[in-house]
C-alpha cells in the first residue's frame, strides 16, 4: 500500500493542475499590459585627453589636453538602462492609462575605493499618461519637446552604440534635456496622405543652476533660480512623421530670478530669459539615412547649451549650433555612419559673462553590425574645443586655448 501512495499523490497533483489550467483558460483576458525593456552592455575605449563631463560614453568636449603620456584606456557600462511600462483598462471616456519609469546608471560612482564598479542609478523618465489614440496627456518627467523624441518612439538623435545616453551632439549641435511638467500631444494621421502631423505643448518646471552650499554641494532645500522666477517654462512643437521621413520644429521659453527668493532683481543681477528654437529632419532613401538639426537661442545653459556655462552677471549669451549625420547600410545588418556637429556661443558674450569655452566641434565615424536587438559598434570621435586658454588652475593645454581630443570605442549592447 505504501508503494501506491506516491502514485496517488501524483495523480491528485496532475488533476489539480489540469483543473487550474482549465479555470484560467475560462477567465477573461486582463486589460492590464506590462512591458520591460532596456539597453544592457558595455564599452572599451582609448583616449588621448580628458573629456567632460566624463570619459567614455559621457564625452561631450575636451577638458584637459596633455603633451606627454596621453594614453587613457577604460571601460564604461553607465549607458545600461531599464524601463518599465504599464497600461491599464480604459478610463476617462476611453483613455488608456499608461505609466513609464526609466533608470540608467549614469550617476556617480558608489562609495569606497571600488565605487567605479558599484555605479549609482539615475532616474531618467517617470510619467503617467492618458491616451485616447490621437490625443495624449502626460504628467511627470519626460524629454523636453526640444529633443523631438519620446520613450514611446525611436529617438530622433544621431545613430550610435556607445553614445546613446549622452549623445555626441550635445555641446556640438543640439540642446534640450528632461524636466517635470505636463504635456499635451495631438496627432492628425493621414496628413496629405503621407504623414502624421503632431502638435504638442508642454508646461514645465523652469530651470537654472541651483544655489550651492558653502561646501560647494547642491542645497536640496533651496529651489533653483528658474523656480524662483515665479513662472513655469513653456515649449511647443510641430512635427510631421512619414514612412521615410521626419520633420520638426520646436521652441522653448523660461525665466530665471538669480537674485534669490524674496529679493528683487538688480541691474547687476537681472532676471534672465532663456529662449530657443530648434529644428530637425530625418530622411531614409533605400540604404541611405540622412539626418540632422540646428538651433539658435540665448542663455541656454539650462538646456545643456552655452557649453555648460552659467553666467553669474547680467550678460546674455547668444548661441547657434547644428549637426548632420549620414549612414549607409551595406546589408540590413552592416552599416557605416559619419557625423559632424558644432555649438558656438558668441565669443564676446562668453568672455563678458566670465566664461572660457568659446566653441566645441565633434566629428565621428562608426561601423555598426546589428542583428535583431544586439549591436556591436566601433566608433571614432574627434573633439576640437576652443577656449580662452584661461581656466586656472584646472586648465591644461596649449597657450592658445585650442584643445583637441580623440577617442576610439568598441561597444556591444543588447536592446530589448
Amino acid at each position: 500500500m505504501n508503494c501506491m501512495r506516491p502514485r496517488v499523490r501524483a495523480l491528485l497533483y496532475a488533476a489539480m493542475f489540469a483543473a487550474g489550467t482549465a479555470a484560467s483558460a475560462q477567465e477573461p483576458k486582463s486589460d492590464f499590459v506590462f512591458a520591460f525593456h532596456g539597453i544592457v552592455g558595455g564599452s572599451l575605449y582609448a583616449q588621448d585627453s580628458v573629456l567632460a563631463p566624463g570619459n567614455g560614453g559621457q564625452s561631450w568636449f575636451v577638458a584637459q589636453q596633455f603633451s606627454t603620456h596621453k594614453a587613457l584606456v577604460g571601460g564604461d557600462v553607465r549607458q545600461s538602462r531599464f524601463s518599465l511600462a504599464f497600461a491599464g483598462p480604459k478610463v476617462f471616456q476611453g483613455a488608456t492609462p499608461r505609466a513609464y519609469v526609466e533608470i540608467d546608471f549614469s550617476n556617480n560612482a558608489g562609495q569606497g575605493g571600488y565605487g567605479d564598479v558599484s555605479l549609482l542609478p539615475r532616474l531618467r523618465h517617470v510619467f503617467a499618461e492618458l491616451n485616447w489614440g490621437n490625443t495624449a496627456i502626460r504628467f511627470g518627467q519626460d524629454h523636453e519637446l526640444l529633443i523631438g523624441s519620446s520613450p514611446w518612439a525611436p529617438p530622433a538623435g544621431p545613430a550610435s552604440v556607445g553614445h546613446i545616453g549622452y549623445p555626441l551632439v550635445y555641446q556640438a549641435g543640439a540642446v534640450g534635456w528632461r524636466e517635470p511638467g505636463v504635456a499635451v500631444y495631438q496627432q492628425f494621421p493621414g496628413f496629405f496622405g503621407v504623414a502624421s502631423l503632431e502638435f504638442a505643448a508642454m508646461v514645465m518646471r523652469s530651470q537654472w543652476v541651483a544655489p550651492l552650499t558653502p561646501t560647494g554641494l547642491p542645497n536640496q532645500s533651496i529651489t533653483s533660480f528658474g523656480e524662483q522666477s515665479g513662472y513655469p517654462g513653456f515649449e511647443a512643437r510641430v512635427q510631421a512623421v512619414g514612412k521615410n521621413f521626419r520633420l520638426g520644429v520646436s521652441g522653448h521659453w523660461n525665466q530665471s530670478h538669480r537674485a534669490g527668493i524674496g529679493s528683487p532683481e538688480t541691474a547687476a543681477l537681472p532676471d534672465l530669459i532663456t529662449e530657443a528654437v530648434q529644428a530637425g529632419a530625418r530622411l531614409n532613401v533605400g540604404p541611405i539615412t540622412l539626418q540632422g538639426g540646428g538651433y539658435a537661442g540665448k542663455n541656454l545653459a539650462p538646456l545643456l547649451g552655452a557649453l555648460l556655462q552659467f553666467q553669474a552677471n547680467a550678460q546674455d549669451i547668444q548661441e547657434i549650433g547644428g549637426w548632420a549625420q549620414a549612414g549607409f547600410n551595406f546589408t540590413p545588418e552592416l552599416s557605416v555612419w559619419g557625423l559632424a556637429g558644432t555649438s558656438k556661443p558668441s565669443n564676446s558674450d562668453v568672455i563678458a559673462a566670465g566664461g572660457t569655452r568659446l566653441q566645441n566641434t565633434v566629428v565621428s565615424g562608426m561601423l555598426r553590425y546589428q542583428e535583431g536587438g544586439y549591436a556591436i559598434g566601433l566608433e571614432y570621435a574627434h573633439w576640437h574645443t576652443r577656449t580662452t586658454g584661461g581656466v586656472p588652475p584646472a586648465y591644461v593645454g596649449p597657450p592658445d586655448g585650442n584643445l583637441d581630443g580623440n577617442q576610439l570605442m568598441l561597444s556591444g549592447f543588447y536592446f530589448f
